[in-house]
């Protein structure tokens, strides 16, 4: 048997690929969306990896899709030998090349970085990110995707397969108003069917802006707030994200209520679905 050709799914093929079978836990596609640069998404995106993957070890991925200025790889001090990129470039490629652009952390989370340079992010199409986030999602149970800012084909091609999108979001007025729009813009497109959580970052900045006002703005309920700490500057600056130095209470208890949200042993209930293949067998 030859070995499977990364393509973009057909509808069908994906739909299919989100309903249970035989009683497996339930696979994710989390995104995450911020309109606004600099509201904190990557550091939230890290977090939540390195958490679910200290639960779950080996079964989590994260994609880097923000393609010109990817921080994945820079936060987890990575040198990745292959990218994105290289994968678009080399495209079609099948599911073992894939495996082996994957770059692992020592957390036991699995990366797929950004492009190196800036150019190289032309490489990659919206068919390119459905492709590998297909097959990556029947590969491992967490699929993480990192965006950049805005609401590019490439990102609204992630959002589009995923189960989950953690819409992010700082105490700022442009932060807030901007994800107030893309919530908008998505309803209009038809973007409705993933999970949405809300994640309020900096959450205890004392700017003028109350809770009530961010949630009146948005329409909805926060559902985790992330309170402002020199402690995540430090633990990204050196290169240990901070639910592996665990080195401040609140913050580790944020990213633990946001992994909860997604963490099939705990909510098993509530959880979307989908079975698969591995890429990665896990040992012992």
């Amino acid at each position: 048997m030859g070995v499977d050709t990364l393509t973009a799914p057909t509808e069908e093929t994906t739909r299919e690929g989100s309903e249970p079978q035989g009683g497996t836990a339930p696979n994710r596609i989390i995104t995450i969306l911020s309109p606004k640069g600099g509201s904190g998404k990557t550091t939230v995106g890290v977090n939540l990896a390195v958490e679910l993957a200290a639960r779950h070890p080996r079964e989590v991925v994260l994609l880097d899709l923000d393609l010109q200025f990817g921080d994945v790889a820079g936060v987890l001090r990575l040198s990745p030998k292959n990218t994105i990129g290289g994968i678009a470039r080399r495209w079609p490629v099948d599911s073992a090349n894939l495996k082996l652009a994957l770059t692992p952390h020592n957390s036991g989370l699995y990366t797929l970085c950004a492009p190196l340079t800036p150019a190289e992010a032309d490489d990659v199409t919206a068919a390119h990110v459905a492709g590998v986030v297909s097959v990556l999602h029947q590969s491992f149970p967490y699929v993480i995707v990192d965006t950049d800012p805005g609401l590019s084909e490439r990102v609204l091609s992630a959002l589009d397969m995923c189960t989950d999108v953690v819409m992010v979001c700082a105490t700022d007025v442009p932060s807030i108003q901007g994800l107030a729009k893309a919530l908008e813009a998505l309803d209009v497109v038809g973007l409705t069917a993933p999970r949405r959580h809300f994640l309020l970052n900096r959450s205890d900045a004392k700017v003028g802006v109350d809770l009530d006002e961010i949630e009146k703005t948005v329409g909805a309920p926060i559902d985790v707030r992330v309170p402002s700490s020199i402690d995540v500057v430090k633990a990204t600056n050196g290169g240990v994200p901070i639910m592996q130095s665990r080195s401040n209470d609140a913050i580790v208890k944020s990213f633990e209520r946001l992994a909860d949200r997604f963490d099939s042993s705990a909510n098993a209930a509530d959880a979307p679905s989908s079975g698969g293949r591995r890429l990665f067998k896990r040992k012992g």
